[in-house]
């Protein structure tokens, strides 16, 4: 099979309407198939919470690498607080992940206003299938 690259996207908000409301979203950014190896090139995490009041507020980030072998899950990012109209990038360097490896992404934090708000992230990357 030839070794191609593809690109990984996945957008997180939470809705909130009380003042401290807490949150916690999570959702998968990428999965490698059973029988498979990927390159995870880069990943980066913006800040895409709309403003409140032309107000703008930070999100906090955690990105875990669930290993599939070993059962075991390692930070990435651990409560990395994202500025508004900012980005965090996850990797300094190329990650391989083999058949059944995950990147998971959770936004978590509570409301810092008194009225509605809806925290958002958008992830993006690439990686390398070499399967």
């Amino acid at each position: 099979m030839p070794t191609t690259y593809h690109n990984a996207a996945v957008n997180i908000s939470a809705s909130l309407s009380a003042s401290s409301q807490p949150y916690g979203t999570t959702s998968t950014f990428l999965t490698v198939p059973t029988s498979s190896t990927y390159i995870l090139k880069n990943c980066q995490i913006a800040n895409a919470s709309p403003l409140v009041s032309a107000s703008s507020y930070t999100v906090n980030v955690i990105a875990n690498l669930h290993i599939s072998s070993s059962a075991t899950t390692h930070s990435l990012v651990f409560w990395g607080a994202v500025p508004a109209f900012s980005s965090l990038d996850v990797l300094s360097d190329n990650l391989v992940l083999e058949g059944g490896d995950s990147l998971v992404l959770t936004i978590t934090g509570s409301n810092p206003i008194s009225g509605s708000w809806t925290p958002t992230v958008n992830a993006i990357g690439s990686y390398l299938d070499i399967s």
